[in-house]
């Protein structure tokens, strides 16, 4: 994790190499949360209220999590 609370995954990803439109016709689902000092995990369910639903990443949000100014930031 970047300083700025970035970060890349390298690991199980889309494979490098595809054309524009295979690559366009992947996704990946990503799970974020954070490691609680007593070993408990917390979810983020402000923009997935769903406790199952994930985060998808793919060719319409640019394979990205970008900023939701409608979720509360603190």
């Amino acid at each position: 994790v970047e300083s700025d609370g970035s970060f890349q995954l390298t690991d199980q990803t889309i494979r490098s190499g595809l054309s524009g439109g295979i690559f366009n016709s992947q996704s990946i689902e990503v799970i974020p949360f954070v490691i609680l000092p007593g070993g408990g995990r917390l979810f983020d369910h402000n923009r997935n209220p769903d406790p199952s639903a994930n985060y998808v990443l793919n060719a319409a949000n640019e394979h990205q999590i970008l900023d939701d100014p409608s979720v509360c930031g603190s």
